[in-house]
């Protein structure tokens, strides 16, 4: 029973891959249930669920790096405000508190109804990166001490 099970989850993973390199992407068969691809200069992860068929999720892992216990406040305030922003994605810290992820969630009883909206999810985690980013820096240089140039 396992192995029809693993074999439904490569062929999802592989439609997944197949519609992407259809799209213009060049992406990667990672294991049975992830396919990489790089978008604007971010590692894109889409990842299908193992146990659930019909959850898939899109994700910019590791987006920024927290080096520092007030960073990481900045980095949940950040995330807060990035994921109120969005609908179907939320920017989040990590459980061991390092780094940031962004992630859309997406239920979808076949994954070819996922397909049409794939490049949308992607865009989506994408500029919400983006969003983390500009807010972390928003806050940085409001924490920032001013100097004067002497």
């Amino acid at each position: 029973m396992n192995e029809i099970i693993v074999n439904e989850n490569e062929i999802r993973r592989d439609k997944i891959f197949d519609f992407l390199q259809v799209e213009g992407f060049r992406p990667e068969k990672v294991d049975e249930n992830s396919v990489k691809l790089r978008f604007e200069g971010k590692t894109v992860w889409v990842d299908i669920d193992l146990e659930d068929e019909t959850y898939y999720q899109v994700i910019a892992a590791n987006i920024w790096s927290i080096e520092s216990p007030e960073e990481l406040t900045r980095a949940y305030i950040a995330a807060s405000k990035a994921t109120r922003s969005y609908k179907v994605s939320k920017a989040f810290v990590k459980q061991d508190e390092t780094n940031i992820w962004v992630a859309a969630d997406q239920f979808e009883s076949d994954v070819q109804n996922l397909l049409p909206k794939l490049i949308r999810l992607i865009q989506i985690v994408n500029n919400q990166a983006k969003t983390f980013a500009e807010i972390m820096h928003e806050l940085e240089l409001k924490s920032s001490p001013v100097t004067s140039l002497q």
